[in-house]
């Protein structure tokens, strides 16, 4: 249990994005059609987004080793689709994950998709339970700081992801703008 907080984070930030891909799901679509999958739709999207939804919400409350290896197969996704557009250089004006404007794919995106696959796939491999009733049968009252750390770096993995991506160094040889 000692990432519980952190895997929180990571499936609360995957059905954040999900909300907002089944809100707009122009973007995501726009960026993978960037990318040459061009038969991606707005539905296929938005069925991504509910599942994202789906897993988020399934990890945060079961736990459950499967649904944590469900969130690390989002995450090795996350990490091949900016792999893809920073190595192509695709001018992408948004990786479509928020479902907003002006949020390219660049290294942060990278770092952290890469980084959280392969945590979650260890919490996954390593059968650690980490949902709600878990965590409050072993800490009760003391799991108030685990969900305010993880909303925290929830906000804060957003912001990072969302806003100052530009203005971080970018890997595989692509400019900032």
């Amino acid at each position: 249990m000692m990432f519980v907080g952190l895997v929180w984070s990571l499936a609360l930030l995957v059905a954040v994005a999900g909300y907002a891909k089944l809100v707009a799901p122009d973007y995501t679509a726009g960026a993978l059609a960037a990318l040459g999958f061009r038969w991606v739709r707005h539905s296929h999207v938005r069925l991504l987004a509910v599942v994202e939804i789906a897993v988020g919400v399934t990890v945060i409350a079961t736990g459950l080793s499967s649904a944590v290896a469900a969130l690390t197969l989002f995450y090795v996704g996350f990490t091949v689709f900016v792999v893809l557009a920073l190595a192509r250089d695709t001018p992408l004006s948004s990786c479509g994950c928020f479902g907003r404007p002006d949020t390219p794919p660049t290294s942060a995106h990278l770092v952290v998709n890469a980084v959280s696959a392969g945590l979650l796939g260890w919490v996954a491999a390593t059968a650690s339970r980490v949902g709600v009733g878990d965590v409050l049968a072993e800490y009760g009252s003391g799991a108030v700081p685990i969900v305010l750390s993880a909303g925290t770096t929830t906000y804060l993995l957003y912001l990072l992801l969302s806003f100052a991506p530009s203005r971080l160094p970018v890997v595989l040889g692509r400019a900032s703008s």
